[in-house]
């Protein structure tokens, strides 16, 4: 951090990420050696030069992949901050795309990864979704972390994810419920923009894959917010939408079984064959595909020049409005799946 020539700076960062993936971090000799290099790559990411982000994020990358670094959500979050944010114009899409190759990567090695972009998404849409202002440049940045969100979730809605078989509790599945009790669980929560979002997320997770139980444990929660005063007409239709989503899969549930207990669908998207595969990813949203290529980049359509004259009608609406409050799936032409 003392060193103030960019060029000096970028060698220092490289050789210490050398160093790391030679040596790991038992080289630090530090009981906290994990959280020190957090700190490190943090604070330097921080700093605004190109530069410095890509050695980083590219640095992270190979470490994560040779096992020398232990993956947490503040520097996935930095990856995923490089690959969509606006402010980075100097980004190839060949980078986009090589970031996007990753995930896919992580997420399919191990089930703790799986877990762990779990928790990320959770942290993306509590964290920094809710936290908008009337300032259109901050609303503008507000449509590139809900891309990251909604490319988390297409993530966790892969076919081909590693499967804890002793475990039936599917990711939406937990996403949903930790939304929906940080509401309840706090008054700070049961603001009209905070609720709004979140019921935007939930709308887009896939109810098909949770048992009976799980899908009743969803639906009590989502009727609890009907008990708050004053709720705007946009987030009843959007209780309203999933409301119905869920009892659709309680009636299906309740066919194939006969009116018995004994649910035996499949918990996981895994397809069972590849005919299967085409026809399930053709009908859901998010799409699921095998490939990491389909993967979409809403920020793609949005990237803006410095007049923002290439901004589409859509998007230009949202940031001219007096109270940006989040994307409108209903109502929005450009719909992200």
């Amino acid at each position: 951090n003392k060193i103030e020539h960019i060029s000096l700076k970028c060698q220092s960062i490289s050789t210490f990420i050398d160093v790391l993936l030679v040596h790991g971090l038992d080289i630090l000799s530090n009981l906290t050696s994990s959280q020190f290099t957090t700190q490190y790559f943090l604070n330097l990411f921080d700093e605004q030069n190109i530069e410095i982000k890509t050695i980083i994020v590219f640095g992270l990358i190979k470490l994560f992949l040779s096992c020398r670094l232990e993956p947490n959500i503040a520097l996935l979050k930095i990856i995923l901050d490089y690959r969509f944010s606006n402010e980075y114009r100097s980004i190839t899409q060949q980078q986009r795309d090589d970031i996007t190759s990753f995930f896919y990567f992580f997420i399919h090695s191990s089930i703790s990864n799986v877990l762990l972009i779990e928790e990320l998404t959770f942290d993306l849409v509590s964290r920094y979704l809710p936290s908008i202002s009337d300032n259109s440049t901050i609303a503008y940045k507000s449509i590139l972390i809900e891309s990251m969100c909604y490319f988390c979730i297409e993530l966790l809605s892969l076919p081909t994810l590693p499967i804890d078989k002793t475990n039936e509790e599917y990711s939406h599945y937990h996403l949903a419920v930790n939304l929906l009790e940080s509401i309840h669980n706090s008054t700070n929560n049961r603001t009209t923009f905070i609720i709004k979002s979140y019921l935007n997320t939930i709308k887009h997770l896939q109810f098909q894959y949770m048992n009976k139980e799980q899908l009743q444990i969803i639906l009590d929660l989502i009727i609890q917010l009907r008990q708050y005063p004053n709720l705007p007409l946009i987030i009843s239709n959007s209780i309203k939408n999933i409301e119905e989503q869920i009892q659709t899969c309680l009636k299906l549930i309740k066919k194939l079984t006969n009116g018995n207990n004994d649910d035996k669908r499949s918990r996981s998207p895994s397809p069972s064959s590849p005919r299967n595969s085409k026809r399930i990813s053709s009908i859901f949203k998010p799409s699921m595909s095998s490939s990491p290529n389909v993967l979409r980049d809403r920020t793609n359509d949005i990237l803006v020049n410095n007049d923002n004259r290439s901004l589409s009608k859509g998007i230009k609406r949202k940031l001219n409005t007096n109270r940006y409050m989040t994307l409108d799936f209903e109502n929005d032409t450009d719909d992200f799946f």
